[in-house]
């Protein structure tokens, strides 16, 4: 709610209503704001600041839409799009920078927690890590990139519309497309998981 203030503290006046959100975060994330506003200079609808009283928390609008079916091909068109002006905006200074020897990085470390739980569980995950090592992709221009695009962060409406830019940074376009895959098909819950 939205109040104006009449006449002194005692009497206001409800002016508008608007839904929003508040979230809480594990981590401070300084660029998050800068890299949402990035998207919002090239025409993306993403969710607007309202308040941010700690480094961790943070009250911004709700985005209306639905969750995009991507079943439906005409919005389809329309995310690509989105997610091609995303990749093409401007990369704010500050912002972390994500590469594929940083994320080969984060599995090595996932790997050695995985050990000190279970040690067949461990084994696997060392087999997948050292796998992912051998097809280690040839690091490209970095990409204002959304971080963990998947079809609950598109929001469809009279546009395209993008939420939750906490884990956006800079880094390869494919990180993007590789997290679409693996949540609108790898674990389609009408085909069930493939096997990769």
């Amino acid at each position: 709610f939205f109040f104006q203030a009449e006449d002194g503290i005692r009497d206001y006046k409800v002016t508008g209503v608007q839904t929003c959100a508040l979230p809480i975060f594990a981590e401070a994330m300084p660029a998050r704001l800068a890299l949402a506003q990035a998207a919002a200079r090239c025409g993306i609808r993403v969710p607007q600041l309202l308040a941010a009283p700690h480094d961790r928390l943070i009250l911004e609008t709700h985005l209306e839409g639905k969750p995009w079916d991507p079943c439906q091909r005409a919005e389809g068109a329309a995310v690509a799009a989105t997610l091609a002006r995303l990749h093409g905006a401007e990369q704010p200074q500050g912002a972390r920078v994500h590469t594929h020897s940083a994320e080969l990085e984060l599995a090595r470390r996932a790997v050695d927690d995985i050990s000190r739980l279970d040690a067949s569980l461990a084994r696997d995950a060392s087999a997948l890590a050292a796998r992912l090592a051998q097809h280690l992709p040839a690091e490209s221009p970095p990409r204002l990139v959304h971080g963990d695009f998947h079809l609950g962060q598109v929001l469809v409406a009279q546009d395209i519309a993008l939420c939750d830019f906490d884990r956006a940074c800079l880094g390869p376009a494919g990180v993007d497309l590789a997290a679409l895959h693996a949540h609108a098909v790898i674990a389609d819950p009408e085909i069930g998981r493939a096997h990769v």
